[in-house]
């Protein structure tokens, strides 16, 4: 193979690599959104069972496509500690995330 070819050829896995590495960062952060609706759900269906919480102060399930507006005021280091705490991540695991997501060329 020529120079040119290989050349050609490694900057193109790079680029497929940095393209990888951006959409994991765009489902963290997709992740984070939809985890932290669905906790507040899970937390007004239990402030149902108590009586003296009125049923308007409960949110109901939030329309998905208006989560993901939401997205924009999510910062990747919230979403990655609200994945640790809400999927009780390691340490470990929160920093394999995170150099996932710090990968540069």
């Amino acid at each position: 193979m020529s120079e040119a070819h290989d050349d050609y050829q490694e900057r193109l896995e790079a680029a497929r690599l940095r393209a990888l590495i951006d959409e994991i960062g765009v489902r963290v952060l997709e992740l984070a959104v939809f985890l932290s609706a669905f906790e507040d759900v899970a937390r007004g269906a239990l402030l149902l069972e108590r009586e003296d919480v009125p049923t308007d102060e409960i949110p109901g399930p939030p329309d998905p496509q208006e989560l993901l507006a939401k997205e924009e005021d999510l910062t990747t280091g919230e979403a990655v500690e609200f994945l640790h705490k809400f999927l009780g991540m390691s340490e470990e695991g929160k920093a394999k995330l995170w150099d996932i997501l710090n990968l540069d060329f």
